[in-house]
């Protein structure tokens, strides 16, 4: 949400992200106690390697630090829909969803929240780069979609999927970057101070079940880097030694001083070709398997599906194939330009800066 609300407030627009909880303040045991035993030990399981992580490693993650810093919020935090249909928009000219996964299927009052069912008719409703998170929707979801998309004044999405969801409800929409992507990679320099880089490796993963060869890497790693940056989410194999700080800043600083980067997240990926850094993304399998669209999306954009691992094909192959960041740089920029037209004409800017007061609705958490 950073680089969405830093594109929109260095257009000349007062921008407040909505402190949006999904359920009631009072919910979480009530919800707890409907899960069934194989949930309530999944998620015992979940918590548990959630705890052993951060206390074996004392990692330092300060994500609250950043968005207070960075950026300004709603000072009311609304638990459920009802509170945000509640509440009187009315000082708001334009509504912003996305991006991330928000569109995925969920409960209605979710849905409800994430298209934006509870602002006035008068202010602009505008969907930049939500996901469905899918490859195909479910049956029920696909036939309410139009009535959730009628009354927004432009929607854009991120994946080729999505544009085929939403044309299905007879809306159309237009594919998009990641708003990561919208800003100058010289943002995210200024932001780290990095300028020079080392002979690490960056290894981001995120718990997922993901094609991902650990022996092979681990004896590329030996063999050609000089250590590695390892940062993970919560619950994922220990397979180097913990990065002692993973905030938003380290993190993107790891990836802009390594030699090469080893993820399997979208946004390490967008990371890493932000920073030049030569990368091998690794795909998702099994149920999340529908979740590697929008990376395959960017990659076959911006010319990089050769960097996508395939099972059975060499990781010093593919690290040793150069990438031509010239090439790149210049389809990623009209693919820029394509997406900041789309945003800046959705909320009617003109020559001079309009200021315009700006609600952006996303996740309540930082995703990667």
């Amino acid at each position: 949400c950073f680089a969405l609300y830093s594109f929109l407030s260095e257009h000349g627009h007062d921008v407040r992200l909505i402190k949006y909880k999904p359920y009631q303040k009072d919910s979480s045991l009530k919800r707890l106690s409907k899960l069934s035993p194989q949930h309530m030990w999944a998620y015992y399981r979940y918590r548990k390697a959630q705890q052993s992580m951060q206390k074996l490693c004392g990692v330092t993650r300060d994500f609250d630090g950043f968005r207070s810093t960075y950026m300004r919020y709603t000072e009311k935090v609304y638990y459920g829909f009802d509170e945000l249909w509640r509440e009187d928009w009315s000082d708001y000219d334009a509504f912003v969803c996305g991006s991330d996964q928000i569109w995925s299927p969920k409960p209605d009052e979710q849905l409800n929240a994430y298209f934006l069912q509870f602002v006035p008719l008068k202010a602009l409703r505008i969907a930049y780069a939500p996901s469905f998170g899918r490859t195909e929707l479910p049956a029920a979801y696909q036939q309410q979609l139009h009535s959730l998309l009628r009354h927004f004044d432009a929607i854009s999405v991120r994946e080729a999927d999505g544009i085929r969801f939403c044309q299905s409800a007879g809306m159309e929409a237009q594919l998009v970057c990641d708003p990561t992507l919208l800003l100058n990679p010289q943002v995210y320099k200024d932001l780290t101070g990095v300028r020079t880089r080392d002979q690490k490796a960056f290894c981001y993963l995120i718990k997922w079940d993901t094609l991902f060869p650990i022996d092979e890497v681990r004896d590329y790693i030996t063999q050609e880097c000089e250590g590695v940056h390892y940062f993970c989410t919560d619950g994922q194999e220990p397979y180097f030694e913990y990065e002692k700080e993973q905030s938003i800043q380290s993190w993107v600083s790891a990836i802009q001083m390594s030699a090469i980067s080893f993820t399997n997240s979208f946004h390490g990926t967008v990371f890493s070709i932000l920073s030049h850094t030569p990368f091998i993304a690794f795909p998702l399998v099994g149920e999340s398997a529908a979740m590697n669209n929008r990376l395959v999306s960017l990659l076959t954009r911006l010319g990089l599906t050769d960097r996508i691992y395939k099972e059975r094909t060499s990781i010093k192959e593919i690290a040793s194939t150069p990438i031509d960041w010239d090439d790149v740089d210049c389809k990623l920029e009209e693919f820029r330009q394509l997406s900041e037209n789309f945003l800046l004409e959705a909320l009617q800017v003109q020559t001079e800066p309009c200021a315009h007061r700006i609600c952006f609705l996303t996740h309540s958490s930082v995703h990667h």
